[in-house]
């Protein structure tokens, strides 16, 4: 069977106890009846092993059917660790018993494995912070590769071959790859590409949408058709530059996300408490600061994050704009890739969604201690061509995997961004449009 995956994705290795964050604490990890039958198997060779599985796992109830994901669950430890975690950092499971022990989650991840039709995908998380790294920080680290694998891969993404025959589900691969293709077009500030993947999901909306029972292939073929001819997209970028900025909107809708979260994870509270400490700002003012008459939020009396948050974007642009601009391409093609419009409405919510998450990455980098460093390096240098890259690179790999740790494993956070974003209308044109130039 032919496999498709990105490049960076084929370049992965765990690094194990090299891990700023690694996955083995703090996570659920739920066992289907094999992961279960298989590592008892493996922790029965004598009465210490048998004991200590038993100590290490939870079974469910003995209803679930026989791959169902929760039949048993892994003990974490009073620490929040997996108890098979040594203090070397390695897996004590994979190190007695090799991989082929593990369970699917913990042999899988970050990797999620999908059937598509005749073919299968590969794509990979950015919530570990090695596959962000890989991702965010290579030139062309998006680039599709496809090989050809004898094995009948086992999928646990989000669609596989029994959902083909849903209309919504038809056309999937060719629309992912317009999105794409729109994107990366040459040549042309990444703002634009964007707006232009916005402007064809609008109006392929009518055409494509959950619950649809006629396909439109004709439709289809001639929005995508309309889209890529060059008049076209230069109609549609003056469209976008004539959208007038709300910098002040969108900043209201990042504050509201980030207080839901920020007192439940710590990490990502830190994140967040640090984040705001170079401006001046602490959550608790953060809660009170908001003056939605002019959209700017005031802190204090006298603090205007949103102009310190300006005034920084600026300044990194100036300094790194082309390297910034590879960060974001690369992650919003890795996400296109990895997350599916079919669990949406349609395209234009499924953007939206990506949209609303690149302003509170973008908004949390752009105020981050190392970004704010590099500013101020660059500023006082001798040298303007000394640019500290690495400080840059650590600070979007930070936010970017403690943001999507975030949202993978709190439906509570997703919630809100989805709700807020509904609440506001983001979804309309001119609205995306305020979110890509924030």
């Amino acid at each position: 069977m032919k496999t498709i995956s990105l490049k960076f994705i084929n370049e992965f290795k765990c690094i194990g106890p090299s891990c700023e964050d690694d996955c083995c604490h703090g996570w659920n990890i739920s066992l289907n009846q094999s992961d279960f039958q298989r590592l008892k198997k493996s922790f029965d060779d004598n009465k210490a092993d048998r004991h200590r599985f038993r100590d290490s796992i939870n079974k469910c109830d003995s209803t679930h059917k026989t791959n169902a994901p929760a039949f048993a669950s892994i003990k974490l430890n009073t620490q929040g660790k997996c108890p098979f975690l040594e203090s070397t950092g390695f897996c004590e499971v994979h190190r007695r018993f090799g991989p082929g022990a593990l369970s699917a989650t913990c042999l899988n991840y970050p990797k999620v494995h999908s059937q598509i039709g005749d073919h299968a995908e590969i794509s990979m998380t950015l919530s570990c912070p090695e596959a962000a790294r890989l991702c965010l920080l290579q030139p062309g680290s998006t680039q599709q590769v496809w090989t050809e694998d004898s094995k009948q891969p086992s999928a646990n993404g989000l669609l596989d071959t029994a959902q083909t025959h849903i209309i919504y589900h038809h056309h999937r691969t060719e629309l992912r790859e317009i999105l794409i293709h729109l994107v990366n077009r040459p040549s042309t500030p990444l703002e634009e590409r964007l707006f232009s993947a916005a402007y064809f999901a609008e109006e392929i909306k009518p055409l494509h949408f959950s619950g649809m029972q006629v396909p439109c292939t004709d439709s289809i073929a001639q929005t995508v058709d309309f889209i890529t001819q060059p008049d076209s997209l230069v109609a549609i970028d003056n469209y976008f530059s004539r959208i007038t900025p709300a910098p002040g909107f969108v900043l209201e809708f990042i504050q509201s996300t980030i207080l839901a979260k920020s007192n439940t994870n710590p990490r990502f509270k830190d994140l967040i408490k640090r984040t705001l400490g170079t401006t001046g700002v602490t959550i608790t003012d953060l809660s009170k600061g908001v003056t939605k008459g002019d959209g700017f939020l005031h802190v204090n009396g006298d603090t205007n994050m949103l102009k310190c948050y300006l005034d920084r974007r600026i300044r990194l642009n100036e300094i790194a704009g082309n390297r910034i601009d590879m960060y974001f391409e690369n992650l919003i093609q890795s996400y296109i890739y990895l997350q599916s419009f079919i669990n949406n409405p349609n395209i234009s919510t499924y953007l939206s969604r990506i949209f609303s998450y690149i302003s509170i990455i973008r908004f949390l980098f752009c105020i981050h201690p190392k970004a704010l460093s590099v500013i101020e390096k660059h500023t006082s240098t001798t040298d303007p061509g000394e640019i500290d890259l690495k400080s840059l690179d650590e600070a979007i790999v930070e936010v970017v995997y403690l943001f999507f740790r975030t949202v993978e494993h709190d439906r509570l956070f997703r919630g809100r961004i989805d709700s807020t974003l509904a609440d506001n209308q983001l979804s309309e044109l001119e609205n995306l449009g305020c979110l890509i130039k924030f």
